[in-house]
């Protein structure tokens, strides 16, 4: 996008942090070298948006967000708005060859979510007409100035999780047993005694 990025990554370790700030470290430090900047070129932290990973459907729902991207920003083309044309996006290497594909792109998790289970040209093309019938649907209803389904992506855009109610107590208990003990100075705040989880995020 014109001022920010998405990122559908998935961590085996728990070193996202770590992750982060070495890519968009080396990012600034490389951009700035060449285009003579001088200043931040990332304001504030990145957020960071934890998924459920076992059940297809959320990796499906990220990813469509982030495809869908440009449609929804009026990126494309007017007069032959193709999703695929885009090419600051992933989404070309998700309908492409799967040789052309880099091995770190994982189209098979996105598609389970379709109920396609074989990475083969025959799934690529049906994932290519379900993506680029959303960004019609989308497309039309900006032409219509349709408000309708605005709210489709607020779990994602406003949410600090996305999956099951199961898997939101998981994450809480975790939390408060890592927290459990602690004194929230160790966390950056003011001095006070032991963090409760009393303001638990609504959802």
């Amino acid at each position: 996008m014109s001022n920010h990025y998405h990122w559908l990554l998935e961590a085996p370790e728990a070193n996202l942090c770590d992750g982060m700030r070495w890519f968009q470290g080396t990012y600034a430090q490389r951009l700035s070298k060449r285009h003579g900047l001088v200043g931040h070129v990332f304001q504030g932290r990145y957020k960071a948006l934890i998924i459920e990973s076992d059940a297809p459907r959320y990796f499906k729902q990220v990813s469509e967000y982030i495809h869908l991207n440009p449609a929804r920003g009026g990126l494309l083309n007017e007069s032959s708005p193709v999703l695929a044309d885009y090419k600051w996006s992933s989404y070309p290497y998700f309908i492409g060859h799967r040789r052309t594909c880099p091995k770190w792109l994982e189209f098979s998790r996105v598609a389970e979510g379709l109920g396609l289970q074989r990475d083969d040209a025959k799934n690529r093309r049906k994932y290519n007409q379900y993506l680029e019938g959303q960004a019609f649907q989308i497309l039309k209803t900006l032409a219509d100035e349709n408000e309708e389904g605005k709210d489709n992506w607020k779990s994602i855009r406003r949410g600090w999780y996305l999956g099951s109610e199961d898997f939101k107590n998981e994450l809480l208990d975790y939390l408060e047993k890592t927290l459990k003990g602690k004194r929230v100075t160790s966390l950056g705040g003011g001095e006070s005694s032991k963090p409760t989880m009393r303001n638990r995020p609504k959802t």
